[in-house]
């Protein structure tokens, strides 16, 4: 605490003569920006919220099946997504989207994951796809899954939540972060932070009702919200 407080000091220190009229603070969500505005840093700044923008065309609409197909998955399971870069990294989740796909107690349901390969032992039951490095797979795996979940316990506003609205995935994540400020009724639903059991409730409640969720609406309100036309104009 000494060591960050030292080097909170500098920092204003060092931004003292800088003019606030030429200098604003920019952030992706809702949440930091909040922070940002209330932090002795930069509080005395204009703060402006502009998502991180992406090309449409990078992650189109692929059909389901055609997605299925491509990747070798299985047309009469319900696909249940979970990626990061580290899948192993427990901040990241994936013990708690384990304990929520037993506490749903169904047989039709296949989870996939995508990222660093899991450590022995901790991929019982999951079909990983490997580590992914360009965009036309990794729309296909968002678009073979019926459902994206992310089970962090920290973020900001993750690019693979938007990655998944674009491709017209509906999202499962905790309300934690920016997290609120992406998922709304029409494209997913939200958990009680830590909570794998509100987890579990989120999950079957989104594979049980697939018609409130049309892939459709779900990309074009994403694509109205963070094309990167649409955020190079804010």
């Amino acid at each position: 605490e000494c060591f960050a407080g030292k080097m909170l000091e500098q920092k204003i220190h060092s931004m003292k003569g800088t003019d606030p009229q030429k200098v604003r603070i920019v952030t992706p969500s809702q949440w930091l920006g909040s922070l940002s505005q209330k932090s002795k840093l930069f509080n005395r700044f204009k703060h402006a919220v502009i998502p991180n923008g992406i090309d449409p065309a990078t992650f189109p609409l692929i059909s389901r099946e055609d997605a299925r197909e491509s990747l070798g998955l299985p047309l009469d399971k319900k696909i249940v997504l979970f990626i990061s870069h580290h899948i192993d990294n427990k901040r990241k989740g994936l013990h708690l989207l384990l304990d929520a796909i037993k506490d749903i107690n169904r047989n039709d349901i296949l989870v996939c994951s995508a990222g660093n390969e899991l450590s022995d032992g901790e991929n019982s039951g999951i079909k990983h796809l490997g580590y992914i490095t360009n965009s036309e797979e990794m729309s296909k795996i968002y678009s073979a899954a019926d459902l994206f979940v992310l089970p962090s316990q920290a973020e900001n506003f993750p690019n693979t939540i938007c990655e998944a609205l674009f491709c017209g995935t509906p999202v499962v994540a905790f309300e934690v972060g920016g997290i609120p400020e992406l998922i709304n009724p029409k494209n997913g639903k939200l958990a009680i932070l830590g909570e794998s059991k509100s987890l579990a409730l989120s999950i079957n409640t989104v594979l049980n009702h697939p018609e409130n969720y049309n892939r459709t609406t779900i990309r074009e309100a994403a694509v109205s919200f963070m094309s990167a036309p649409v955020v190079a104009k804010k």
